[in-house]
This record gives structure tokens, sequence and C-alpha cells, in this order.
């Protein structure tokens, strides 16, 4: 998360920490929904922590300064879509997560086999890009049908 320089603050989401981490010159840090295994060690800085629907909790180094914020959910979240390929299939999709309340922990683990994920072949999607596709163009793919991204 560091190398020795200035850093003002840190984020970390839908991840699982198993050894540790060293925040290095962090001055806050907040971590959503992840998982934090029994034993794994925080180390340097970030004095203001905050763990949001997160599994686990921080553990420090004796005499550091630290102080964490824990909410035990997050509210509400709509994970980002993602591209996902299936060798069995020889295709990409596009994977849409549905918003989630009140969740808990992480979520890559679970989308897989997930049926509240839209799974979107790519053959429906439209990857527009910011310097050649116009305002036409995205909306004709749209009233094609596709999925603009």
């Amino acid at each position: 998360i560091y190398d020795w320089g200035y850093a003002s603050g840190g984020f970390m989401a839908d991840s699982k920490v198993d050894g540790g981490v060293e925040f290095g010159g962090q001055q806050q840090f907040i971590t959503r929904n992840s998982e934090v295994s029994a034993g794994c060690e925080y180390k340097h800085g970030a004095w203001n922590n905050v763990l949001v629907g997160s599994k686990g909790e921080y553990h420090y180094e004796p005499n550091q300064l630290s102080r964490t914020t824990d909410v035990v959910f997050t509210e509400r979240i709509a994970e980002k879509p993602y591209i996902m390929f299936e060798e069995a299939e020889n295709k990409y999709y596009l994977m849409v997560p549905q918003p989630e309340y009140n969740k808990k922990g992480i979520s890559w683990e679970r989308y897989a086999n997930d049926s509240t994920t839209q799974k979107i072949d790519f053959e429906n999607v439209y990857v527009a890009d910011a310097e050649t596709s116009t305002v036409a163009t995205i909306n004709a793919k749209i009233a094609e049908g596709k999925v603009v991204v």
C-alpha cells in the first residue's frame, strides 16, 4: 500500500486479507465489504480506520495510536459490472450485479453462482469509446437493444 512516501489515505473493497497490511504513511483508511482473517496485523500509519460491512477486525501493533469505526453493514451498494469469460462456451459475458442491502463481507466468491447477477452475452454489448463514439452511434446501439458500456 505504500513505498514509504507520503499518503493521506487509502481504500480497499471486496477483498480478503489473510496476512496483514502495512499502511505506511496513510493517515486514514477505509475497508468496505471485505474479510479480515483473525491474526492479521495492521502496521504503521493509518490513525483513523473505518470498517464498513466487513467481517473481522483490525489488530494493531503494540503502542500504535489507531482508532477504528466499525459500521456493521453497508446499507446499500451496487458493485460495478465486470467481464467474465466462460471457457466451456468460449464466450465473454458482461456480469451486472444487482443492488444489495445490508451487505456484510465479500461478494466475488458467490457471483459465479449467483442467479441474481445479470449475465449479458457480449454480442449484445457495445463498448463506447470516448474519442470515436458519437451520440448518434450510441443512441443507435441502444435502439438496437445493445447494452452500452
